[in-house]
């Protein structure tokens, strides 16, 4: 989901030494990099000023481009009920 370790090895800032420069534990930061992490805008935008980028740049334009949002209706309102790949979708004709 986040392209940090990427943009962090770019500029050739270990993961060590980014979780320093944040004021943070190691551990930390592995939880924010991680694929099931819900970090806060406010720790994603420290990473991209420490990283010097913008914030939208942490993000992973690949994973969410290959997901589609699957929705159930009930009671009259759509409701988000998971992901698909694009791959599994097939082609209405």
């Amino acid at each position: 989901m986040f392209k940090i370790k990427e943009i962090a090895k770019e500029k050739g800032i270990t993961l060590d030494e980014l979780a320093q420069r944040l004021n943070m534990h190691r551990v930390s930061l592995s939880r924010i990099i991680g694929k099931n992490s819900n970090p806060t805008v406010k720790s994603l935008q420290k990473i991209a000023d420490v990283l010097e980028v913008d914030l939208i740049d942490l993000f992973d334009a690949s994973e969410s481009t290959n997901r589609e949002v699957i929705y159930i209706k009930q009671n009259g309102k759509f409701l988000p009920a998971g992901h698909i790949e694009k791959s599994k979708l097939s082609k209405v004709k």
